[in-house]
């Protein structure tokens, strides 16, 4: 039987194949005709019939259904540079920006004025001074950043399974009481909000150990005690774990699974130690404050070559977009070094640090059976597209009737 189209009063093709169903000749012509209707299970013909039909209502993602698909992402590259504009802007937003600009500007407008000394310089030396160590410390940072994450997945899993261990495991429940596992939660709850604590305290900059002001060796110290505080506490709770463990084994649970809960106290001690040593040893000091100098004085030394390039173009307008052109590139990259050089800061690229702790928190107190009753909606990279108003009014898919329906529904 060929496949029908859907039907002018607004009927599904499984809706239209019941009804053709009903209405078809012989083997259909049974007690088993009306099984739509009595909530029965259908024959395997009529099954697989079903199946076909509903193939055909499914979104077609070859020829018009792709077609529908990239009409819907035609603004994507436009939301793509838009962004990337902004995070640059935000990332390159401060004083020294704005201090190095000025003075490379100034310095080229004083050498082609007054100096005339238009050289056409190789970019030999800034590639080799400064490119290469940005990309090279860029590198390690980014690989620090992963291993943090790493470490907090671990830990993570190990923090749930401790939980789950004192929770689950057999001994005698009447010996162990009913206070043991609220002390469990309460332990492993101590434990991540003193690591939130550490990773989250400031970090010591290269001025810090030269502009020695009183103030400043206050907020220095101030520091330090927060972290010893922190990293105590932190102690305190694995030895804690470990006395809740041996409580358990004495209500009756095997050596074996003591050994194993004792194991797991270790892993989590180790990560958290892993943890603390990415926040307190990063990459190469002088590598980063020899970047930063040669980033910030490589523009003005170079003002002879952009007042050649003045020479030679005769504008003063393309001479000071060039310009601001290498400083703010430059300037990013060395950005891009300090705000992944600590893999903890607040800053867009580093480890969220807070959403981690909040997680692992959250797992020691979940509903499992209510979590696992709840249902789950999938949503696909399309069903997001056609949730996006601005897409739907910006992308020329008006005349896609889910589209226009989505946009209906947000007015």
């Amino acid at each position: 039987m060929p496949m029908a189209p859907p039907s002018p009063n607004g009927l599904g093709a499984v809706d239209v194949a019941l009804e053709e169903l009903d209405r078809e000749p012989s083997i259909l012509r049974s007690p088993s005709q009306t099984w739509f209707r009595q909530g029965r299970p259908p024959p395997p013909n009529v099954a697989r019939m079903i199946t076909r039909f509903r193939a055909a209502d499914a979104p077609d993602h070859s020829s018009a259904g792709a077609k529908s698909s990239r009409a819907r992402r035609s603004n994507d590259w436009l939301m793509n540079l838009v962004g990337s504009v902004n995070v640059m802007w935000r990332s390159t937003k401060n004083m020294e920006t704005f201090w190095v600009l000025s003075v490379t500007l100034t310095a080229i407008f004083l050498v082609d004025r007054f100096l005339e000394i238009p050289i056409a310089l190789s970019w030999t030396f800034v590639s080799i001074v400064i490119v290469f160590p940005l990309t090279a410390t860029i590198s390690m940072s980014f690989t620090r950043r992963e291993e943090a994450l790493t470490h907090f997945g671990e830990l993570r899993a190990l923090v749930h399974a401790v939980a789950l261990a004192h929770r689950d495991w057999a001994c005698d429940w009447e010996a162990l009481g009913g206070a043991h596992q609220p002390a469990v939660v309460l332990t492993l709850t101590g434990l991540v909000n003193d690591l939130q604590g550490y990773l989250s305290t400031p970090r010591m900059y290269a001025r810090d150990t030269l502009l020695k002001t009183e103030n400043r060796q206050l907020a220095l110290k101030r520091v330090n005690d927060v972290r010893a505080l922190h990293y105590a506490r932190i102690c305190s709770a694995i030895g804690k774990l470990s006395r809740l463990c041996e409580t358990k084994k004495g209500a009756g649970m095997p050596a074996n699974e003591a050994s194993r809960l004792n194991q797991y106290a270790y892993f989590i001690q180790s990560r958290v130690e892993s943890l603390v040593n990415l926040k307190e040893y990063r990459t190469p000091q002088v590598l980063r404050s020899m970047s930063r100098f040669f980033v910030v004085a490589t523009p003005i030394i170079f003002a002879p070559y952009f007042s050649w390039v003045r020479q030679t173009t005769g504008s003063y307008w393309y001479t000071g977009v060039f310009a601001t052109f290498i400083t703010l590139a430059l300037l990013s990259m060395l950005n891009v070094v300090l705000s992944l050089e600590d893999p903890f800061r607040n800053s867009m690229d580093s480890v969220r640090v807070v959403n981690i702790c909040d997680t692992i928190r959250a797992t020691m107190q979940l509903d499992e059976e209510a979590v696992l009753a709840a249902d789950v909606d999938p949503l696909t990279d399309d069903d997001f597209h056609d949730l996006d108003e601005f897409r739907c009014f910006c992308c020329e898919c008006h005349s896609s009737s889910l589209c226009t329906s989505e946009v209906v529904r947000a007015e």
